[in-house]
């Protein structure tokens, strides 16, 4: 090799280096070896809406699936497969699901359901099969923030509503606005739930409260008589705020990896644990809007020390991780013109504190 083909080769390999360094400096100085916004964007399936952002995603571990704030939804099969529309059902699933922000994506072993919030009288529950979009609505009319389903119970669902909870103990069908969860053996406010993997890899179910108490049991694959469920308190408390629950959200391919939402729009409001709960941390910092612009915005809407949701108020909703990026996405609706739940959506770089608008 000659001396100018070393110097060129030098040369080039230099300039690469500027650019990548260019390219993370203007993304908010991200540590090497985590997602870009332009890995997000070539990830992304692309709405009819060019405004939409995404809102929700959810994944099987065969299968994922996409929500937007326009209420678009799509699907892909696998890694590397196109994405293709999952709104429209073929003839006979004639039911459309309406438009409005999708708060949150559930999978059981039969069916996906997306919740909705937005235009009053409109949002609510939807289900389908899992390979082809055939929707049809439940009979909840309530903007939703979020879904659960019972560690101990693959058939009892917890839908949390600005209005009430609702619960259904055989998947669809009848829902139950008292909120009894007999499943968990739980005597508290029950405002989300989750499975994940403890610290040694078993089944471990997550359980937050209206209070902002969280709680795990490791019973979730020895039993199921509720008279036999142990709940443990996180202790010592990291410091999560004393606000309800909103969303304990666990990602289909790091089942040790948790992410919490507590209601309002405050930095503290976001929790993470990478090790199956044995340590926490808050990624407070970017471009989250801040505790007092919270309260602001949402005009005292929640009575945190009551565990209550009294009105509609600006508020996270679920979390949820971009598979195969090392990214993650929260949305927050805010009260908009009309009683419309407007939505904004941040995404976050695993290894960084900083949130950004999409």
């Amino acid at each position: 090799m000659t001396t100018r083909m070393r110097t060129g080769l030098a040369a080039m390999a230099l300039l690469a280096m500027t650019s990548m360094t260019s390219m993370i400096a203007g993304c908010g100085a991200l540590p090497v070896g985590v997602a870009a916004p332009e890995a997000l964007v070539a990830w992304s399936p692309r709405p009819d809406d060019r405004s939409a952002r995404i809102t929700a995603i959810q994944s099987s571990g065969e299968r994922t699936y996409v929500g937007f704030s326009d209420g678009e939804m799509f699907s892909r099969a696998s890694v590397g497969a196109g994405w293709a529309a999952f709104n429209q059902g073929e003839l006979g699933c004639a039911q459309r699901p309406p438009g409005g922000p999708i708060t949150t994506l559930a999978i059981t072993e039969e069916m996906v359901f997306a919740t909705y919030a937005g235009t009053p009288g409109a949002p609510g529950i939807w289900h389908s099969p899992l390979d082809r979009p055939c929707w049809a609505h439940e009979t909840v009319t309530d903007d939703l923030l979020s879904l659960s389903i019972s560690p101990f119970s693959s058939v009892e669902l917890l839908a949390l509503g600005e209005k009430t909870r609702w619960v259904a103990h055989q998947l669809t069908g009848e829902w139950d606005a008292s909120g009894a969860l007999p499943s968990l053996g739980f005597d508290g406010d029950v405002r989300a739930m989750a499975t994940a993997s403890g610290p040694l890899g078993a089944p471990r179910g997550w359980l937050g409260d209206g209070s902002g108490h969280i709680y795990y049991s490791d019973d979730v694959a020895t039993t199921s008589a509720p008279d036999h469920i142990t709940w443990h308190p996180v202790t010592p408390d990291p410091g999560f705020p004393q606000r309800p629950v909103i969303a304990i959200s666990v990602p289909a391919e790091r089942t040790q990896s948790i992410w919490i939402t507590f209601f309002g729009l405050g930095a503290d409001g976001l929790w993470r644990s990478d090790d199956g709960g044995v340590s926490w941390r808050n990624p407070h910092g970017g471009d989250l809007p801040d505790a007092a612009a919270a309260d602001a915005d949402a005009g005292a809407g929640a009575d945190a020390s009551a565990g209550a949701i009294s009105r509609p108020a600006a508020s996270f909703v679920g979390v949820s991780r971009i598979p195969d990026v090392g990214a993650a996405v929260v949305a927050a609706l805010v009260p908009g013109p009309g009683g419309r739940m407007l939505v904004t959506s941040f995404w976050n770089a695993e290894g960084s504190d900083d949130w950004t608008r999409f």
